[in-house]
């Protein structure tokens, strides 16, 4: 199913719209994951905030990973400095989801998070939304050190290796 199916004409034409896909049904718990949430696990925001959202992801079939493990490195193929700029989803065809579209991707898939999902799409929300994932990406380790957050030191995989 295309993600614009059942969406106004002047809504499927705002850009990446089309280009994200609906799953056709939610992964069944005993399933392998449909991917993985790719997280800086040296930033305490980050190791805090993605395990305390492991339920959600458990239920769209993502696993919760530090991006300095080394099987992500070698899954994605990116350059260390960039594969750290962004909370990522990877999904288990290769397709990787970078920064403020990973979280649209999490909003689109629950329905509580749909109407924040059509805010975040359009022109004037996709713009505020970019700009606030972008500021808090790149001061997350300065907040971090503000707020006391030191990382936390071991996560939760589900105990899937990723590899």
């Amino acid at each position: 199913m295309r993600l614009t199916r059942g969406l106004p004409a002047w809504l499927r034409h705002l850009r990446g719209v089309a280009s994200l896909p609906m799953p056709e049904a939610p992964p069944s718990v005993a399933s392998a994951p449909i991917g993985w949430v790719l997280f800086d696990g040296a930033c305490g925001i980050c190791s805090r905030w993605v395990p305390w959202w492991s339920p959600t992801f458990a239920r769209l079939g993502l696993v919760p990973a530090a991006l300095q493990e080394p099987w992500v490195a070698a899954r994605t193929s990116l350059a260390p400095e960039d594969l750290l700029r962004d909370l990522s989803i990877l999904l288990a065809d290769g397709t990787l989801v970078r920064g403020a579209d990973a979280y649209r991707w999490v909003l689109r898939r629950r329905w509580w998070g749909q109407p924040l999902w059509l805010l975040a799409v359009m022109p004037l929300g996709r713009w505020l939304f970019d700009l606030g994932y972008r500021l808090i990406a790149d001061n997350r380790h300065r907040i971090s050190a503000v707020c006391r957050l030191p990382p936390r030191t071991t996560v939760d995989h589900g105990g899937h290796t990723g590899g």
